[in-house]
């Protein structure tokens, strides 16, 4: 049997969709200050042309099989409707029904009804968030005439606009993405293709997110890279180290920047306040002890770090639009950035 180092177990036991964190090179996890994803532009534009060699028209069964996936999936109703219309499978009274259900059962307010009908039973002319005009598409990554993901872009209070990405492996498909945010990353790495979401920052006190959606090549799996969480004050370190090493946490304080402030702040008056919000002073993570971090960065007394999701204790970086349910929780746990001191 072959005896594997602690190092190697606790890169294991990290939680990861698709690929485990010893396989993610370094520079991903190096944010990348003053980016405020958000509305389809250009560049962007560009950025989905790499991504042409997958992109595909689906037919025949394959309809079938992405309305199968998209109807009991988070997608607005009105918006698969008209997918599938444009698809050239209108919806059955079946499907509609089963859409219908869904709404219900998410409001009973009788005043909505004419907007269910409309959503449900119209004939799908106007998505509701989708933005018809701008890019969207279907790619096939492992070219066996399967969609594997759907990217499109919306429009969102504000107004504001970013993207949907769903992955279409399973029933319901699996909804990946549904934020203002601008697509700021295509890249072929080896055997996956790397896409990279920058967040919109729409208040002061909302941290800056990076989305990484990874298509393996290989299979066509759709899974999550990790979700960068920092706040925009985050002084960024002179230089990177060209290969990144993993330390046991020393302290376990993460900061916007490399000195000491620890001012009490008032839980209730902290998104008043200047900036991302704080725990206090400029601390925005809390770590569990014997966290195992990623250096990125050093300088005297301190070192600039990535923290995995389960390191962190709590963290004061959120953001409005990335809060799902009742507990408004983020839809990917972060992987959070910044500085930590050596010595207690």
């Amino acid at each position: 049997m072959v005896r594997m180092t602690w190092l190697c177990i606790v890169f294991l036991l990290l939680p990861v969709a698709g690929f485990s964190a010893g396989e993610w090179p370094a520079d991903w996890f190096r944010p990348h200050i003053g980016t405020n994803g958000g509305g389809y532009s250009q560049n962007e534009g560009a950025r989905l042309a790499r991504l042409s060699p997958w992109k595909m028209t689906p037919r025949g069964n394959e309809v079938f099989r992405i309305i199968r996936g998209l109807v009991p999936s988070e997608m607005n109703p009105g918006d698969i409707v008209w997918l599938a219309r444009k698809l050239g499978s209108p919806l059955g009274q079946a499907d509609r029904f089963q859409l219908w259900k869904r709404l219900r059962a998410i409001s009973s307010d009788e005043s909505l009804v004419s907007s269910y009908s409309n959503a449900v039973y119209g004939d799908g002319e106007t998505p509701y968030n989708i933005m018809p005009q701008e890019p969207y598409g279907w790619y096939d990554f492992n070219r066996d005439g399967k969609v594997d993901l759907f990217l499109a872009t919306q429009g969102y209070f504000g107004p504001s606009y970013g993207y949907v990405a769903i992955a279409l492996d399973t029933v319901p498909a699996r909804y990946l993405l549904d934020i203002s945010s601008g697509l700021s990353v295509v890249k072929r790495e080896g055997l996956r293709t790397i896409l990279r979401f920058d967040v919109m920052q729409i208040d002061q006190a909302e941290a800056q997110i990076e989305y990484f959606i990874i298509a393996d090549n290989r299979t066509g799996r759709i899974s999550y890279g990790p979700c960068l969480a920092y706040a925009s004050e985050t002084v960024m370190p002179q230089s990177w180290l060209g290969r990144s090493r993993v330390l046991r946490a020393p302290t376990l304080r993460i900061r916007k920047g490399p000195v000491v402030d620890n001012t009490a702040v008032n839980p209730d008056e902290v998104w008043k306040l200047e900036g991302t919000s704080v725990l206090a002073g400029n601390i925005v993570a809390e770590l569990r002890p014997g966290s195992m971090l990623r250096v990125l960065a050093e300088q005297p007394g301190w070192v600039f770090v990535s923290a995995p999701p389960l390191s962190v204790l709590k963290t004061s970086l959120r953001h409005g639009m990335d809060e799902i349910g009742e507990q408004k929780k983020p839809r990917v746990h972060y992987t959070v950035c910044g500085w930590l001191k050596l010595d207690p």
